[in-house]
């Protein structure tokens, strides 16, 4: 995956673990906002392997961690989906479901014969009985740190959707211990995750794009 922007001489490579710090707080604050409304006709390209150009939608941007919200539509939808596929794989359990919703379908019908208005009904689906339940996850984190290590977990799951994971200025939150193993567990889990500062990480190899709009690869 590679990543342009009009002033850099050369595209940023970006792999599973990418530091890219940009001093300038112009330049900072417009590739978040293309970031954020990334689309053919932003400054900002971000090219798969494929060669194809990524949209907002294929991007998770992380800009308040703790303020992130799990439970997302894009999230919810996918778990509906999920928990739909387990069903199909219990065929014993998915005949009783939908033969409850059989009967309940059943029972409204009946009761609106009775109404002194003319009202129809539709039957609805298992994956429409299950996202009226509002499945949604629960998690108990004690730290920014173990807010991230969820984030990456969750969207790594994600992964057919979600191509960048994106954490804006998180060297701020992390000690140099916690930067290090958030990077391992990003490699662990295999997805791509760049790290948007602005401010140099100490001993961390990254892309240094100073004041002056030089650009510097510090492996």
């Amino acid at each position: 995956m590679k990543c342009n922007f009009p002033i850099l001489d050369s595209s940023i490579e970006l792999k599973n673990v990418t530091i890219f710090t940009v001093e300038a707080p112009e330049i900072f604050s417009q590739i978040i906002y293309d970031l954020y409304h990334l689309n053919e006709f932003s400054k900002l390209k971000i090219f798969s392997d494929d060669q194809k150009c990524l949209k907002a939608s294929d991007i998770l941007l992380v800009i308040d961690i703790l303020g992130f919200d799990f439970n997302s539509p894009t999230f919810q939808k996918r778990l509906v989906k999920d928990i739909e596929g387990q069903l199909n794989f219990n065929l014993e359990r998915k005949i009783e479901v939908e033969n409850l919703l059989g009967r309940l379908y059943t029972i409204i019908s009946e009761e609106i014969l009775d109404h002194e208005l003319d009202i129809d009904i539709n039957e609805i689906e298992v994956a429409q009985l299950i996202k009226s339940f509002k499945p949604h996850l629960i998690f108990e984190e004690l730290s920014i740190f173990e807010k991230m290590i969820d984030i990456i977990k969750i969207y790594s799951y994600l992964r057919d959707s979600i191509k960048l994971i994106v954490f804006a200025n998180a060297g701020s939150y992390l000690t140099s211990i916690e930067y290090e193993e958030l990077k391992q567990y990003i490699l662990l889990n295999n997805v791509c995750c760049l790290f948007l500062e602005s401010s140099i990480i100490d001993e961390q190899p990254q892309y240094i794009l100073d004041d002056d709009y030089y650009l510097q690869d510090l492996e």
